[in-house]
């Protein structure tokens, strides 16, 4: 049964590769081989970012602010051979961006927590950070209350948590969580999670380079 590990790779503006969003995805299939498991894993995987799931007319992809580039690289890795494994790469691209003009910082992130079947403990549970929340992902904030990341119906965080829906119950790969507890990796099906108001930070590969700085006055 192959075991696949995917990253989908999204650049920030100013997109010139120092500023990359990465989420990484762990699935087991019933393919017969690694070929065979990278198509069935990237499918799945681009589907969650690209595809509008049941209930809601939008894919998870255009509720992301314009500052996440349209085009986006899905890599897919063969975890049953040593490292270093040289990935199968795709390129891909989201779907029109809904909210631009986006005023808050690149790596204010929306986060969906996961575990996986029981007994849930810290290594049964997964995040991912969702790059591109703009003003429209949130509440108003007021003297009496912080914005947060509204969880209401039809809402950007709906998308999401049905986008995840979709991906826990793809019949092209089960989504799991990689476990190496007991020192020989263990793939534990996930069975739930949530996203929480709060919002998050985005961890990012690389930094920018030459960033405008405003210096004191001397």
């Amino acid at each position: 049964m192959p075991q696949v590990r995917v990253q989908a790779r999204f650049n920030l503006a100013p997109g010139d590769g120092t500023q990359v969003a990465v989420n990484t995805f762990h699935f087991t299939t019933t393919d017969l081989t690694f070929d065979l498991a990278a198509v069935s894993c990237l499918t799945a995987v681009n589907a969650f970012y690209t595809t509008p799931p049941a209930g809601v007319t939008q894919a998870l992809g255009a509720q992301m602010a314009d500052n996440v580039n349209r085009a986006f690289e899905l890599r897919a890795y063969d975890m049953s051979v040593p490292p270093p494994r040289v990935p199968t790469v795709q390129a891909s691209t989201l779907p029109l961006a809904l909210n631009t003009g986006s005023h808050l910082p690149q790596e204010v992130a929306c986060c969906l927590s996961y575990v996986g079947s029981p007994p849930v403990t810290g290594r049964r549970r997964g995040r991912i950070f969702v790059p591109g929340v703009s003003e429209g992902w949130m509440t108003t904030g007021s003297p009496t209350a912080v914005p947060l990341l509204n969880l209401a119906a039809n809402q950007e965080t709906d998308v999401l948590v049905r986008a995840a829906k979709a991906l826990r119950d793809s019949p092209l790969a089960e989504w799991c969580i990689r476990s190496l507890a007991t020192g020989a990796a263990v793939y534990i099906p996930i069975v739930g999670g949530y996203v929480d108001a709060e919002p998050d930070t985005q961890r990012r590969r690389g930094l920018q380079r030459g960033a405008p700085r405003l210096p004191i006055p001397a």
